[in-house]
């Protein structure tokens, strides 16, 4: 009951009182992946993200936006979410194409920033324009679609170093998802981003999204999840005549599954051992030799099952041929 209060607690903070900023996104950090929120599953998440900008006058100022979202999962097949604040609103969508399995990756199209009031091709905004002085405003341009694929695997393990659970997703969109400077305008709308799990129920997160170097850490605990997040961290590397530009952002979601029945993310048998998760979509870490040991358990219970079905099945023929033995006795010894 406290879990489920709680959950409502965030939920209510989310869509009631807080802004966002298109540092969270249906996925990893800024960039999605193909996975999607199973059917009567939904997400709620309160970000609080803090932007150091270097203004015209050449001064620094620090914002602080708190961010809100929630997403829920739609048949088994598709994740809408909801996205409000920091004087923008929209959602976004995405559909699951292709399942993945051993061999082949998952794969999934969507639209981000449906009905933004910031138009495409931010960059050209023209003084005086709404959103002109926005320092995010390309991070918000509207209908901005992408394809995404996403794998899951396991690093083997050398040197003593344990295997390592990893999702590498790669894909391609436009509007958001394409920078203006020349490094960004090469790769023209390409962003991959991948997910390390050294122990159970923490990651490292990687990224570049199109514009900028991404990187962070996520904890999970049963149904709620923490992320702290770096923004644009070559950034860090740069004199203050390039106008550095720092972002931080940590945030704290809750999963609320109670009524549904599949995984998040596809629960495969690969070799070595599997990145496995709770049967409603909560991430979490399983070794190679849990999930071994978790597979044959399994077999051995599927065999178990077997027997028990013939043995019910021989004991009720058994039944029926002492029923027909005492009726042919009954009627020999009426004879």
């Amino acid at each position: 009951m406290k879990k489920v209060i709680f959950g409502l607690l965030v939920l209510a903070i989310s869509l009631g009182v807080v802004e966002a900023v298109p540092f969270q996104t249906i996925g990893m950090l800024r960039t999605p992946d193909a996975y999607i929120l199973p059917h009567k599953a939904a997400e709620a998440q309160f970000t609080s993200y803090v932007r150091n900008t270097h203004v015209p006058t050449g001064d620094s100022e620090f914002e602080y936006i708190p961010i809100g979202m929630i997403n829920v999962g739609i048949l088994n097949r598709a994740e809408l979410g909801f996205f409000y604040g920091d004087e923008v609103y929209f959602f976004n969508v995405k559909v699951k194409v292709i399942e993945e399995t051993v061999s082949v990756p998952q794969v999934s199209v969507g639209v981000d920033n449906i009905l933004s009031p910031v138009r495409e091709d931010a960059a050209k905004i023209i003084p005086g324009e709404d959103f002109y002085d926005h320092p995010d405003n390309s991070f918000y341009e509207r209908n901005s679609p992408y394809i995404v694929f996403s794998k899951q695997s396991v690093l083997r393990g050398f040197f003593g170093i344990p295997a390592i659970s990893t999702i590498l997703n790669a894909g391609w969109g436009q509007n958001r998802f394409k920078g203006q400077v020349p490094r960004s305008k090469r790769l023209n709308g390409l962003f991959v981003s991948v997910e390390f799990a050294p122990v159970k129920n923490l990651a490292v997160l990687g990224e570049y999204d199109g514009h900028e170097l991404n990187m962070g850490v996520k904890y999970t605990y049963r149904n709620f999840s923490a992320k702290l997040g770096f923004q644009a961290i070559e950034d860090l590397f740069k004199d203050y005549a390039t106008g550095e530009n720092k972002r931080i952002a940590m945030s704290i979601s809750y999963l609320f599954d109670k009524y549904a029945d599949a995984r998040r993310r596809p629960s495969l048998p690969v070799e070595g051992g599997l990145p496995g998760q709770q049967a409603t979509g909560v991430e979490q870490v399983v070794t190679p030799q849990q999930s071994g040991v978790q597979s044959s358990a399994d077999q051995i219970l599927e065999e178990l099952r077997k027997i028990r079905e013939f043995r019910e099945q021989a004991q009720k023929v058994l039944d029926e041929l002492r029923l027909e033995l005492l009726e042919l006795e009954r009627e020999a010894s009426g004879q």
